[in-house]
């Protein structure tokens, strides 16, 4: 298995006419904006806001910055909603005021420490597998998934080849891309490393089917948040130097962290028809 971080995107001029690899993408493609944006997205480490509000240091890069001041504002709603149900139940059994105050410390706290603890297994259930699933893989199974809900029923190989034609966007009109034989194989190999986690994790207590749905969830999510953020660069004054491609996820990620924007695109529209010329 290639790992993305030591794959090198060639330039333009080392390119071969006929491009033979999924993961290999032509760097300023659409395909290799997702790959390198869900790579640092999945690299990307933060704090539950189950765990409580954190200190902001004022060194802190501004990406940075924003992301635990999201959380922190998170927690305190969490905080908020956590004691209003401890008070209630305290009210139930007949005690108040300061007699209440030790009680409802300890049931938050209990709260908040069962729900870090879930959410730490639902990570290591899918994000913890991340090594050993190809990132391109990931990718373009993702896209061809979110595709095939836009366009409604549709064979693979013409599916196939619509993801192509949209994986290809950015791609200079002199330089070929990839076809759809690539996306087969792609998501092929994402087919491959999901049975292989799914054996991997025999023994563990999830069953099969909460772990495909996990991935599934994970995967759609992250790609089309990354999706609204190439659709809207555009518009946005200060990405549009950035260039397209792996190179626009880097601005994106050095400028607001990736992962932070991606949280920001849940409500917003996306129509991948608009995005290319599709055929259907």
């Amino acid at each position: 298995m290639i790992a993305l971080d030591h794959l090198e995107l060639r330039s333009q001029r080392e390119r071969p006419d006929h491009p033979d690899r999924y993961d290999d993408p032509n760097p300023t493609s659409l395909l290799a904006f997702l790959v390198e944006g869900f790579r640092r997205a999945n690299e990307m480490v933060a704090p539950s806001p189950w765990a409580g509000p954190v200190e902001i240091d004022p060194s802190y890069l501004v990406s940075i910055r924003n992301v635990l001041t999201d959380l922190n504002a998170f927690a305190a709603v969490i905080d908020h909603t956590l004691r209003t149900k401890a008070l209630a139940l305290m009210a139930a059994a007949g005690v108040s005021g300061a007699a209440a105050e030790p009680v409802v410390d300890e049931l938050v706290r209990g709260w908040r420490y069962q729900q870090v603890a879930c959410e730490l297994l639902a990570k290591d259930r899918t994000i913890s597998q991340s090594k050993y699933f190809s990132p391109a893989a990931r990718v373009i199974a993702s896209v061809t998934m979110l595709l095939e809900s836009e366009l409604g029923a549709i064979k693979p190989t013409p599916l196939y080849g619509e993801t192509a034609s949209l994986l290809n966007l950015g791609i200079p009109k002199n330089e070929r891309g990839l076809k759809g034989r690539h996306m087969r194989a792609g998501v092929n190999r994402w087919k491959r490393d999901l049975l292989a986690a799914v054996n991997r994790r025999r023994r563990d207590c999830i069953a099969a089917d909460d772990f495909i749905r996990l991935e599934l969830q994970y995967i759609t999510g992250t790609v089309r948040g990354l999706l609204v953020l190439w659709q809207q660069a555009p518009g946005v004054e200060r990405f549009k130097r950035a260039g397209r491609g792996a190179a626009l996820a880097r601005s994106i990620d050095e400028q607001d962290c990736i992962s932070y924007r991606i949280g920001k695109t849940d409500d917003q529209p996306l129509s991948l028809r608009k995005l290319y010329d599709c055929r259907r």
